[in-house]
């Protein structure tokens, strides 16, 4: 039951959060008594039936419990925690430093390339308008000159008229329809 997530006894015993409740003790065994205190009624309530196990567990960790004070440990790491806690913030510190040091080397690299990049793209679009242009040029010529073929077409050809051209094996037909030339040769 307290191994699934979605069991209320173990939501319950969570939402207690009987470890944050019972921080303020300096001797282990205390602090699991005070644990004890905060969860027997939630699991009494959610899980009776399983309450010897709760109990067999608490006996276990409570001889640990009382092991942990009476090694003198907690004495031990109280004593040396400063020490210990100012070792650790040196090197916490030049972590950070090293860090930030990298970071910023990174954050200049990509700076670098994208202003690369946007030099690139700037020249890719200057030869991209320039090629437009030109081709611009270009079909504006053709469409002056197929403006001025039309137009002179237009002048000297009907819309519709019909030439026979003979030659010796061939016979050939040329019809002009708005501007188009058809040629059948037999």
């Amino acid at each position: 039951m307290f191994k699934s997530q979605t069991s209320t006894l173990r939501r319950r015993i969570a939402d207690a959060n009987p470890f944050v409740a019972c921080k303020n003790y300096e001797v282990h065994r205390e602090r699991m008594d005070c644990v004890k205190n905060v969860v027997t009624p939630i699991w009494t309530q959610e899980a009776p039936g399983s309450l010897a196990y709760l109990n067999d567990a608490y006996q276990t960790i409570a001889h640990a419990a009382i092991d942990l004070d009476n090694s003198g440990a907690t004495a031990i790491y109280r004593a040396n925690s400063p020490k210990f806690m100012s070792m650790i913030a040196q090197y916490k510190a030049e972590l950070a430093r090293d860090a930030k040091a990298a970071i910023a080397t990174e954050q200049q690299r990509i700076a670098a390339k994208n202003a690369r990049s946007q030099a690139e793209a700037a020249e890719t679009r200057r030869q991209i308008e320039e090629v437009a242009e030109a081709f611009v040029e270009v079909i504006g010529a053709v469409a002056v000159g197929a403006a001025e073929g039309y137009a002179s077409a237009n002048a000297v050809r009907p819309t519709s008229s019909t030439i026979n051209v003979r030659s010796a094996p061939a016979h050939c037909t040329t019809q002009y329809i708005n501007n188009f030339a058809y040629t059948n040769c037999n």
